[in-house]
């Protein structure tokens, strides 16, 4: 629990420390220096940049693209095809499946 808390104040900081260093680059030095200037409108290059940076930082590729999470998007235009083998013609699709252990509760029958 304690690495979590950790983990996310180190996220937190460095989503700070992106976002003071893009407050820089946007304004001159000066006014980033004294203090100036703090209703500063990020473009969105800018804010994808910090994204991506604090994605490298959280660990890297351990979550779904974007493309998976679009919005309006259809797994497959196909009716009745599965979502395993939606462009393809005469494969036969093969989805995955597991086994019955402990953790996906099946009962088991042993005569």
């Amino acid at each position: 629990m304690e690495s979590k808390v950790r983990a996310m104040l180190g996220l937190i900081l460095a989503l700070a420390m992106a976002v003071e260093c893009v407050k820089c680059h946007t304004v001159s030095r000066d006014s980033c220096n004294r203090g100036g200037n703090r209703s500063i409108e990020f473009e969105t290059d800018d804010l994808m940049d910090t994204e991506m940076y604090i994605r490298q930082l959280a660990g890297g590729r351990k979550a779904i693209s974007y493309e998976a999470i679009r919005h309006n998007a259809i797994p497959c235009s196909r009716p009745g095809r599965s979502y395993y083998n939606c462009n393809g013609r005469g494969r036969q699709a093969n989805p995955y499946t597991r086994g019955c252990t402990t953790m996906t509760h099946c009962r088991r029958i042993y005569e």
